[in-house]
């Protein structure tokens, strides 16, 4: 790799693939909605000649843990406290091959708010802009 460039470099954990990841979606600082996302990248050769290199995205409701509820909060909390309230928000997480949940992304542009899968979840987004 050029010394003059950088890369952001997340070690692969299992998980991914056994339970896929969950984003929690925050809109105005309050916590809206979860999703299960599952796993994109096909791990068998046989399938990778059908499906090519990725599999179709699969998206699902998903009722978070005590624990990854409690760690996306604390982020949230943390965003809140040192650049204010955002409108909206996504924490990815994963939990380690422990069961411990780690922050993947948190994404606060442009996020994918799958709102389809919390059918309130639209109408709180347009009424968090009504009150802006």
């Amino acid at each position: 790799m050029s010394q003059d460039k950088a890369a952001m470099v997340q070690p692969y954990l299992a998980t991914v693939d056994q339970i896929g990841e969950t984003a929690q979606l925050y809109i105005g600082g309050e916590y809206s909605h979860s999703i299960r996302k599952g796993p994109l990248l096909v791990r068998d050769s046989e399938s990778e000649k059908e499906l090519g290199l990725f599999l179709k995205e699969d998206i699902t409701a998903r009722v978070p843990n005590g624990q990854q509820r409690e760690l996306a909060d604390r982020l949230m909390a943390y965003v809140t406290g040192r650049f204010g309230t955002p409108l909206y928000a996504r924490v990815d997480l994963l939990d380690d091959m422990d069961g411990t949940p780690v922050i993947l992304e948190l994404e606060l542009v442009e996020p994918s708010m799958f709102f389809a899968t919390a059918p309130d979840s639209a109408l709180r987004m347009v009424n968090k802009f009504n009150q802006m």
